[in-house]
C-alpha cells in the first residue's frame, strides 16, 4: 500500500507543479475546487472553443440540472 501512496503523492506534486494555467486559476477560485478537480474538468472538457457559449459548457458539465417532464 505504501507504494501506491508514494505514486499518488508523486502525481499530485506533478499536477501542482505543472498545471498553472489561467483557466485552472479561475476554476480554483470557486469554493471546493482545487488544482486536481480543475485539472480533471479541463481534461474532460477538452478544447473550450468547441462550445458555442457558457450555457453549453454548464450543460456539458452537468452543473445545471433541469427536469423535463410533463
Amino acid at each position: 500500500m505504501e507504494g501506491i501512496e508514494v505514486e499518488i503523492k508523486k502525481i499530485s506534486n506533478w499536477i501542482d507543479a505543472n498545471l498553472s494555467s489561467d483557466l485552472i486559476s479561475i476554476l480554483k477560485s470557486y469554493p471546493g475546487c482545487g488544482t486536481k478537480s480543475a485539472a480533471v474538468f479541463i481534461t474532460e472538457m477538452g478544447d473550450p472553443h468547441r462550445f458555442a457559449g457558457e450555457d453549453q459548457i454548464v450543460a456539458f458539465a452537468g452543473l445545471n440540472p433541469r427536469e423535463m417532464s410533463s
